[in-house]
């Protein structure tokens, strides 16, 4: 008998305040999402909000800053301690991040075990974002582009859950089980290109308003995942700068494109991923709120 590892515990999602009203990510959301990551992150059962455009205002610097490796969100202003730190090592290098202290060996560990999901609805109700392997960070200094291979676009909608159909959509998700105890391994192994259940009226569901959870469906509605991973036609997978953050980039066009503000958006075809655009207002879209959760270690 083959051995089969532990089936793997349900999303926890830390960091949403009371006050908050609009929840971007959903329980259902992030196992699907959960579904696209490598084994190493799958293992990684709490998710932590790190940045949000409710809670944390629109600022793109701040995003950045949020995704450092051990920057401390919920402690702002307390000295960070790093848990890999030799006490009887007087010289370790601290640095200042905003509110909080990180230490550099802090960082060159944990950003090696991280993922960052970005997630954005516009105005017309419709979920999408990406995927990256590394923090979202300045690209100004370097000039060059970062990511690797793990790094994916994806757009979600809610279908009806009845007439199912066998698909042949390369890029569809679906968790037709319900079932979030599932093998890692086994899940990653197996081609992100193979058939997947699809449905018959794949209307969009999603809409404006201001519930605690904006993905509240009713029974017969069905959440359908389509994800664009990287293709390796070229190496433009992720670039920022202070003015914008992108990913994908091809001939002038932008997979995905945010300003500085949170306010505007373009999303178009890219060879980097191989996408459609993710929105389905059009290419040019308007920022109705805005989330970044950090997978991996806390």
């Amino acid at each position: 008998m083959s051995y089969q590892p532990p089936p793997l515990d349900p999303i926890s999602l830390k960091g949403y305040k009371l006050k908050t009203k609009n929840h971007l990510m959903s329980q259902e959301l992030a196992e699907e999402l959960r579904n696209m990551l490598t084994p190493r992150l799958q293992l990684y059962s709490e998710w932590q909000l790190v940045y949000s455009l409710e809670q944390n205002g629109s600022s793109l610097n701040t995003l950045y800053n949020n995704c450092e490796p051990g920057y401390n969100y919920n402690k702002k202003g307390n000295f960070y301690h790093d848990p890999l730190k030799n006490d009887d090592n007087d010289e370790e290098d601290f640095g200042y991040l905003g509110h909080s202290y990180i230490s550099s060996n802090y960082k060159s560990h944990h950003k090696k075990n991280l993922g960052f999901i970005l997630v954005i609805k516009d105005q017309k109700g419709n979920l999408f974002g990406c995927f990256s392997n590394e923090h979202f960070h300045l690209s100004d200094i370097t000039k060059r582009f970062y990511g690797n291979g793990e790094c994916f676009l994806w757009k979600s909608k809610l279908v009806k859950s009845v007439n199912l159909v066998q698909s042949n959509d390369p890029h569809q998700s679906s968790n037709k089980n319900n079932n979030y105890n599932h093998n890692p391994i086994q899940q990653f192994s197996e081609d992100k290109r193979n058939s997947v259940i699809s449905f018959d009226d794949d209307k969009d569901v999603h809409t404006n308003n201001n519930n605690n959870n904006n993905n509240n469906h009713s029974p017969e509605k069905h959440l359908q995942l389509t994800i664009y991973p990287y293709t390796g036609l070229n190496d433009f997978i992720i670039y920022s700068t202070k003015e914008f953050l992108a990913m994908g980039v091809s001939g002038g066009h932008y997979g995905l494109w945010i300003d500085n503000n949170l306010i505007n958006g373009i999303s178009e075809k890219s060879m980097t991923f191989g996408n459609e655009p993710l929105s389905d207002a059009s290419d040019r879209f308007k920022i109705y709120g805005l989330e970044v959760w950090k997978v991996g270690p806390t």
